[in-house]
């Protein structure tokens, strides 16, 4: 065998040895960020919960009726948005959404047979995740607020026990 085959050999091992590296990089950095997202909307999750809990103290401590408590959290959750257009919604463990402030036709809606392009009925799914004692993540495929066709998404979701209702969010 020449030098210059021996050459091409080298580089040619070299050149794979660089690609599959780069390839473990890329799956450790996806897994990393992923992993980052998922910590991130869960902490999300936190905010509009403790304005149930606190609305929630509110109805046991007498000082509003629970009907208050409920319109008044509706209120606010629904007005909540982070990082741009990012929101909360709120169902019931029927699931009945509550409120979905970027899709209000669903408020008040019996959502157990909507289901997102891959069969997976979503809202039973967030239910049963929102049983897990600190709540889970849910992957399902959903439209980006003012777009048309379903992406894959990551949800949150936690369950706030006193009213039956789960509240959630997610990341694109």
């Amino acid at each position: 065998m020449g030098l210059k085959a021996k050459f091409r050999i080298i580089v040619v091992a070299a050149a794979a040895g660089l690609m599959i590296v780069a390839a473990f990089w890329i799956a450790n950095l996806r897994s990393t960020l992923l992993s980052e997202k998922m910590q991130k909307t869960k902490n999300l999750v936190e905010v509009p919960y403790s304005l149930l809990e606190r609305e929630y103290q509110l109805e046991a401590d007498g000082k509003v009726s629970h009907e208050e408590a409920q319109r008044r959290a509706i209120e606010v959750v629904g007005a909540l948005r982070y990082a741009g257009n990012n929101y909360f919604w709120i169902n019931d463990e029927h699931p009945t959404m509550i409120v979905h402030p970027m899709k209000p036709e669903l408020n008040g809606k019996d959502l157990t047979s909507l289901k997102d392009p891959s069969g997976k009925a979503v809202f039973v799914e967030f239910v049963r995740a929102a049983q897990a004692p600190a709540g889970d993540y849910v992957f399902y495929l959903w439209p980006k607020p003012g777009a048309e066709k379903p992406v894959s998404k990551l949800s949150f979701v936690k369950r706030f026990a006193p009213w039956g209702w789960v509240i959630g969010t997610g990341i694109y």
